[in-house]
C-alpha cells in the first residue's frame, strides 16, 4: 500500500514537471527566441535572414530547439550565399533555458546548399563569425548536415568539387 501511494506521488510529481515544461514553453516561447536568436546573431558578422522561426522544447528532445525555416546566410563579402537550407536548428540545453543562459549545443541544417570558397587572393567567404569574445555563446558538440548540396572552390589552386551530404556529423571541441 505504501509503495503505491509513493508510485502515485511520484507519477503526479513528474505530470507536474512536465506540465509545468509545456506551460513554460508556451508562455516563454517568443521571449526565449527572441532572446537566443538576438545572442545567435551577435555572433555572426552579418544577421542571418529566415522566414519563420519556431521554438519547441519536445521536437529535439533531448534539446530545446529553435527552428529557422528557409534560411539565408551570405558570406563574409555578402555579395554571395554562403548557406541556404529549408530547416536549421539551433539547439540548446532545457535546463540552461530555465536559467535564462542561451549556450548554443549542436545545429542541424536540413535539404540546404553550402558554399565553401576561397577566393584568388586567399580569403575565405566562411568566416562569418565575430572573434572570441565574453558575448560568444556557443558550446557546439556537433554540426549536423542531412540533404544538403556542398561545393567547394579555391580560386588560388583552381581546384573545385561538389558533393552531397544525406547524412553528415561533425564533432570536436
Amino acid at each position: 500500500m505504501c509503495y503505491k501511494k509513493n508510485y502515485f506521488n511520484c507519477y503526479y510529481t513528474n505530470f507536474d514537471s512536465v506540465r509545468n515544461c509545456f506551460w513554460r514553453n508556451f508562455i516563454y516561447e517568443k521571449e526565449i527566441t527572441k532572446v537566443a536568436l538576438e545572442n545567435f546573431n551577435k555572433n555572426l558578422k552579418k544577421p542571418i535572414q529566415t522566414s519563420e522561426v519556431n521554438f519547441s522544447i519536445l521536437k529535439k528532445f533531448p534539446f530545446a530547439s529553435i527552428e529557422l525555416n528557409n534560411l539565408i546566410i551570405l558570406d563574409v563579402t555578402q555579395k554571395d550565399t554562403l548557406l541556404t537550407a529549408e530547416k536549421f536548428y539551433l539547439k540548446l540545453n532545457i535546463i540552461d533555458l530555465f536559467k535564462k543562459v542561451y549556450n548554443f549545443k549542436l545545429i542541424e541544417i536540413k535539404n540546404g546548399s553550402l558554399n565553401i570558397i576561397l577566393d584568388e587572393n586567399g580569403k575565405e567567404n566562411y568566416l562569418i563569425f565575430e572573434g572570441k569574445s565574453e558575448k560568444n555563446n556557443f558550446d557546439l558538440k556537433k554540426i549536423i548536415i542531412k540533404n544538403t548540396s556542398i561545393i567547394y572552390q579555391n580560386k588560388l589552386e583552381k581546384i573545385r568539387f561538389k558533393t552531397y551530404s544525406k547524412n553528415t556529423k561533425l564533432k570536436g571541441d
